[in-house]
């Protein structure tokens, strides 16, 4: 091969790791910019809303994390469908414990038109007293400031724009090998998707384990009539918020889905083709924009392999290919290394060389499902979804 294509070549792959390079400085400046931001504190009556079914080992936990916030006025509402719902008995055991608690039952909803979430959702919003609307799921556990660092941004402006809408992503804390190892791609996807060095960025797959919103905002959203016909609740209303101009701003909250182990394969298979129906049914319209950005930023590795096969068939020297390699190796780990100091995770350190397999892994578990699933079961029910806002 002729000189000069080799050296363009050689100046790309530099390229390429030049600008990984500079994706990991801007990792560690957003950790130091996240802990610099400051909104002055509110003074919102906050309704917490948080929908219950399944009990778990971590179920009282996650619930009583919601109820012993540091912050001066608020109310939590748990919501279920039936009385017999696994999860009733601990929320009723704290709504016996708290004063500001209670617990609401919303009655069966009608499958063909909504998720039970959804439904749950609607109830509860309409019992809600809040001047804001937290909205929350019962398998994360919550930080004491959670409160106040979802509603503190609310009204504030950034670059002249008024916040309307705050989120933020969980992370997964997972337990055993297989919950580990699928965390390492989930929580890296999560979290290059969803936040920026100023945190602005409409969070395209992770618009919210929580989201805040004054009852003002959710009201001219009409969200009741949206969650009333919708299979999702956390994106679809991101969605609407986003077609209606409304500013939303992506908070690092530091939650956690906690001793996620992903033990039964049925169950793990339900929640990752739900994960990928969901990106693809319910993702912005912008995201085609930004999927080169996302490309660049989660398969690291992949593309380095790539680029080594490329140095091979045009007669670069074995070593140098193999020296590529390498170098896109021990990028991906060092940059989702970094990613677990910035979202504080524990217990990684020693699964963080399997980053590249894991993410190659999930990407091609994505691609599968987008070949070949077009519904997702959720709760022992199955939904067929036909395109991005319809059922």
């Amino acid at each position: 091969m002729n000189e000069p294509i080799q050296m363009i070549i050689v100046i790309v792959i530099a390229v390429y790791f030049m600008v990984g390079l500079s994706q990991i400085i801007s990792a560690l400046q957003m950790k130091k910019k996240a802990k610099k931001i400051r909104f002055p504190k509110k003074d919102f009556f906050v309704s917490v809303i948080i929908p219950v079914k399944e009990l778990s080992g971590t179920t009282l936990e996650n619930l009583e994390s919601t109820c012993i916030q540091h912050y001066p006025r608020f109310e939590v509402i748990f919501i279920a469908e039936a009385e017999e719902h696994p999860a009733i008995k601990v929320a009723r055991a704290l709504e016996r414990k708290y004063p500001h608690v209670k617990v609401l039952l919303s009655g069966n909803h009608d499958p063909l038109k909504t998720i039970a979430k959804c439904h749950n959702l609607v109830c509860a919003a309409l019992h809600a007293q809040g001047d804001v609307l937290l909205f929350g799921d019962s398998d994360v556990t919550y930080p004491q400031d959670w409160i106040l660092k979802m509603t503190s941004p609310l009204g504030e402006k950034i670059n002249e724009r008024t916040i309307d809408v705050v989120t933020a992503p969980f992370f997964i804390e997972p337990d055993r090998f297989f919950g580990k190892f699928i965390a390492l791609s989930v929580s890296l996807v999560t979290f290059t998707a969803s936040a920026t060095r100023s945190n602005q960025r409409f969070p395209v797959y992770a618009s919210g384990a929580s989201i805040a919103v004054t009852r003002e905002v959710f009201d001219e959203l009409e969200m009741i009539k949206v969650w009333k016909n919708t299979f999702n609740d956390d994106l679809v209303f991101a969605n609407e918020a986003r077609n209606r101009g409304y500013h939303i701003y992506n908070q690092l909250a530091h939650m956690n889905h906690p001793n996620e182990a992903f033990i039964d394969i049925r169950q793990t298979m339900e929640k990752l083709v739900r994960w990928v129906v969901t990106i693809s049914k319910f993702g912005h319209r912008d995201l085609r924009a930004e999927v080169p950005l996302l490309v660049g930023k989660n398969l690291q590795f992949q593309i380095t392999l790539i680029a080594t096969i490329i140095l091979l068939l045009t007669g670069f020297p074995v070593i140098f290919a193999f020296a590529v390699l390498v170098a896109g190796y021990v990028y991906a780990v060092i940059f989702r290394w970094l990613l677990g100091i910035i979202i504080e995770e524990k217990d990684m350190t020693p699964y963080y060389p399997l980053v590249p397999i894991s993410t190659t892994a999930m990407i091609l578990f994505y691609v599968f499902v987008r070949l070949f699933y077009h519904t997702f079961s959720w709760e022992g029910k199955t939904y067929e979804v036909q395109g991005r806002y319809s059922n």
